[in-house]
């Protein structure tokens, strides 16, 4: 009796596994950000929000969850108009200032770098940036620049929420 209900079991999962990859194409043909059609293992690209445009919050909200559904509300256009999970893991990295990079001498090893470095560091070898960064937006324009590298899906976040460089074939 186990053996019929593990195999009703994997059945169960494969029909599962081919609605959700049905979705993801489907999302993907719709011509939504190229993180829709990638099949990262991670857990921050499993669920996918999207935030209501000109929704308005109750009046007693606190200024900074309002802040932050402004920053989502912001940035949701850069990854189709629907954000992963992770999105939200990268904005409060930005909001914070810090980011949580891998090393890529050991994978396992993640190091901090504070938004500033990260933008000096984007300005000397990003050529989508350059000289183009006004001073006093700097900060949030490396915030977007990431934010963009992240919906083309050449920036990743893992389930220990560091960004990763992808490497795709």
């Amino acid at each position: 009796m186990s053996k019929s209900r593990s195999r009703k079991n994997r059945s169960a999962r494969q029909k599962q596994r081919a609605r959700q990859d049905a979705a993801r194409a489907a999302r993907a043909a719709a011509g939504m950000c190229p993180l829709y059609g990638l099949n990262l293992p991670y857990s921050g690209y499993r669920e996918w929000l999207t935030p209501i445009d000109g929704a308005q919050l109750p009046e007693d909200t606190p200024q900074d969850l309002a802040d932050f559904s402004k920053r989502l509300q912001r940035i949701a256009p850069l990854y189709g108009g629907t954000l992963p999970l992770a999105a939200f893991y990268l904005e409060q990295q930005i909001s914070a200032g810090v980011l949580r990079l891998e090393s890529t001498a050991d994978p396992s090893v993640a190091f901090e770098v504070d938004l500033p470095d990260m933008a000096t560091v984007l300005a000397e070898t990003a050529p989508l940036v350059g000289d183009d960064l006004p001073p006093g937006d700097v900060d949030e324009d490396t915030g977007e620049l990431l934010h963009q590298l992240h919906a083309l899906g050449a920036l990743v976040l893992d389930d220990r929420h560091v960004l990763r460089l992808s490497v795709q074939a």
